[in-house]
């Protein structure tokens, strides 16, 4: 009886203390939104927007963004006058998306679209981790398309291959002169030749539905012939079977 009682009591001060915390709870909620409506009126006031413009801080944001805006209309009217070079286009748009220059090796990537920049054209790459690269464009590479593959460098140049296929093979790649001068960043452009990329880009052609029918008739009459001969077997072992018999009782 006594252990009942104390754990009534253990019982009762954790309830207790339990309902102190959830009341501290409600009022600091209460007072933070009490403080914020405060704010919010406050500022809706003249005297509160006077000082929220004369605020440092208010003021370096505000200027900020003024230029990023007026920036963004000066190349937005650029970009209709078609004064825009397409480097910097292309520059413009792989700060925006977080792009980068496809440098080898890549790992598990597949070409998701092309990107024009006037004359200039780039596959987009994107890998498993939805990273997005460029690479120049080439038809050669043509066979890569919508297929996940690897590229590693070899001996010989450049190896691509199917990715996570048991079989896949590597294909020879023609070495690939890299269409970029030492003093500039450009994309690593890799030739494939299609002789060797057809293997792994293309699967293997199914026969024609004519043809597998034919074949399964060829098929069926084959079978039909074994039973055939099985049947006529059993017919003459028995028919042997009964001469021999009435033979034996004649005797």
């Amino acid at each position: 009886m006594k252990a009942a009682e104390e754990l009534d009591e253990v019982n009762d001060l954790l309830r207790k203390r339990r309902d102190r915390l959830d009341a501290m709870e409600r009022e600091t909620r209460r007072s933070i939104y009490l403080r914020e409506e405060a704010v919010r009126k406050k500022l809706q006031t003249p005297e509160g927007l006077a000082a929220l413009h004369a605020d440092p801080m208010v003021k370096a944001a505000f200027s900020k963004m003024q230029g990023v805006m007026n920036e963004r209309a000066k190349y937005d009217e650029r970009v209709k006058r078609g004064e825009v070079p397409p480097e910097e286009a292309r520059d413009r748009e792989m700060a925006q998306r977080g792009m980068k220059f496809a440098a080898v090796p890549l790992e598990g990537v597949m070409i998701s679209r092309i990107a024009r920049y006037a004359s200039v054209e780039y596959y987009v790459l994107r890998d498993l981790s939805n990273h997005e690269y460029l690479l120049s464009c080439d038809p050669a590479l043509e066979p890569l398309r919508d297929v996940v593959f690897d590229i590693s460098r070899s001996a010989a140049g450049y190896e691509a291959s199917l990715r996570h296929t048991p079989t896949a093979r590597r294909c020879a790649c023609s070495i690939i002169s890299r269409r970029v001068s030492r003093a500039t960043t450009r994309p690593i452009c890799t030739r494939v030749t299609a002789r060797h990329c057809a293997p792994i880009a293309r699967p293997k052609r199914r026969p024609a539905r004519r043809e597998r029918s034919r074949d399964d008739r060829h098929a069926r009459a084959a079978r039909r012939s074994r039973a055939q001969a099985r049947y006529e077997r059993s017919q003459r072992s028995r028919r042997g079977q009964r001469s021999l018999e009435s033979g034996q009782a004649g005797v």
